[in-house]
């Protein structure tokens, strides 16, 4: 089951980078960042760079989840924003 988890702003750079924060219950517990970042690689293309960094007390506990359920929603998320910019 999902659910909801509140995200923070922390950085945006228009057209270079967009970066959240995150936690659960406490940052000393769980928490993370993710950014998107993008990177000119010549005068029409980008390289697009999708990461994630976690950290806290129960992260040992996580790690097999994390990866699971991270490596399924980035799959999914990079094959929807792929389609949406290749119709551009």
């Amino acid at each position: 089951a999902s659910r909801r988890i509140p995200c923070r702003v922390a950085r945006v750079t228009p057209q270079v980078e967009f970066a959240w924060t995150f936690h659960e219950i406490s940052p000393v517990l769980y928490g993370g960042e993710h950014v998107f970042r993008m990177e000119s690689t010549g005068p029409d293309t980008v390289r697009f760079i999708d990461r994630e960094v976690f950290h806290g007390l129960l992260l040992p506990f996580r790690t097999a989840g994390i990866r699971a359920r991270g490596k399924r929603g980035m799959a999914l998320m990079g094959d929807a924003l792929r389609t949406r910019v290749e119709r551009r």
